[in-house]
């Protein structure tokens, strides 16, 4: 029965024959003819909606950054406002000395943005003025520790003669205070600087680095010298205590 089937069945028409062959192209060439996929469609509908969004989303980032940016410049203007009238109070000479501290502390709260207008008064003559600043500094560098301490160094490795050997002195003592030690390095070249000018005429090279009023007196540079000392000591004092054994 099975020699009879095999007999009646056309030569090829089994997976490979001809007619398996061409009812597999007939599908492949359906399947071209098929529409679209599901998820062609829906891209293609949502897309306007997609670009909408991303414009909307890019003029609302543009707005919230101007917005931001003019917030900025407000806060800034509204600071300095505030800020003036402090130093003003500060710079008089009729400040007491416990109005002067209330002033700075508060002073002080306005962060990094305080730290300039102090070093400014820091220059200033007059013990009151000079340990005020100071005690500005010092509050700030409680929560502004790097940046205080930055600006600091940014002086004593000055040489143009912006800041008075006074003013470097105060800084010199800060340093030391706030452990600075990122101005190990400037502390020392400093103090080489006050060895090559202990002896030489008119204190040079060091004069030429500093303001030429208040003048530099022969005490000027040991008190110097007392202070680097002292602040390169408390940035190192594991160096300073094996010197001592």
């Amino acid at each position: 029965m099975a020699k009879d089937d095999e007999i009646r069945t056309p030569a090829g028409d089994g997976i490979d024959g001809p007619a398996a062959r061409l009812q597999r192209l007939e599908d492949e060439v359906a399947k071209l003819k098929a529409p679209p996929l599901l998820w062609l469609e829906v891209l293609k509908a949502i897309s306007p909606l997609i670009a909408g969004l991303a414009v909307v989303w890019a003029g609302y980032g543009l707005t919230g950054s101007v917005s931001n940016a003019l917030q900025q410049k407000q806060y800034q203007l509204s600071n300095v406002k505030e800020m003036r009238d402090l130093l003003l109070t500060l710079q008089s000479a009729d400040t007491t000395a416990d109005v002067a501290m209330a002033n700075v502390r508060t002073l002080s709260a306005f962060g990094p943005a305080a730290i300039a207008p102090l070093i400014d008064l820091l220059a200033n003559r007059g013990d009151t003025k000079i340990e005020v600043a100071q005690e500005g500094l010092r509050s700030i560098a409680l929560t502004e520790r790097e940046e205080v301490c930055t600006r600091l160094t940014t002086i004593i490795n000055n040489r143009t003669r912006l800041f008075t050997w006074e003013t470097h002195l105060w800084t010199i003592q800060l340093i030391g205070e706030l452990d600075c030690r990122e101005a190990a390095s400037a502390l020392e070249r400093y103090r080489s600087l006050l060895e090559k000018s202990d002896q030489a005429p008119g204190f040079a090279p060091y004069s030429s680095t500093v303001r030429e009023f208040p003048a530099i007196t022969v005490r000027s540079l040991p008190l110097l010298r007392q202070e680097v000392n002292k602040s390169i000591t408390l940035l190192n004092p594991a160096e300073a205590l094996a010197d001592s054994l």
